[in-house]
């Protein structure tokens, strides 16, 4: 590829990012979840924020051995696509 005449392309994106924390768990642990997602009105397969009342589900997932951490959100994701598009034109 001639780099001189390679075109210089930027992206700014502006928004809240996301990080999605997963954890692989077993039907056990689910039950011990149980209370823990009922005392924080959470619900199951759902999308929730961290607050000063459910914080204490967060900390107790980030405990497991087994957690990732995923980032998302729109604009996260959109520059995400945009940089592989990039590569493919």
């Amino acid at each position: 590829m001639d780099t001189q005449n390679e075109t210089m392309r930027y992206i700014l994106g502006i928004g809240n990012p996301i990080i999605d924390i997963s954890a692989t768990t077993t039907k056990e642990a689910l039950n011990k979840y149980t209370p823990l997602i009922n005392r924080f009105d959470l619900d199951f397969g759902g999308t929730v924020f961290a607050n000063d009342n459910n914080i204490g589900v967060f900390q107790e997932l980030e405990s497991s051995k087994d957690v990732s951490y995923v980032p998302g959100g729109s604009v996260t994701n959109s520059i995400r696509v945009a940089n592989v598009e990039s590569y493919l034109f």
